[in-house]
């Protein structure tokens, strides 16, 4: 029996299919839906950052 909350791979698998429907997604906008969501993203940055999140990645 395959349990998923036995199962090492759960969340990994789970991350891969979430990355591959955001990809899907980003990947159908035309130019200004693109333009607009990084607008979107660039707002939500200024009120819900990561403060440790933000300092790994400007190790990167």
């Amino acid at each position: 029996m395959n349990n998923d909350r036995t199962n090492p791979h759960r969340s990994s698998s789970r991350s891969r299919r979430a990355s591959d429907q955001l990809l899907a997604k980003f990947y159908i906008l035309d130019e200004e839906g693109r333009k607009q969501l990084f607008y979107y993203l660039d707002y939500q940055a200024i009120r819900h950052t990561d403060k440790e999140h933000e300092r790994n990645l400007k190790k990167i």
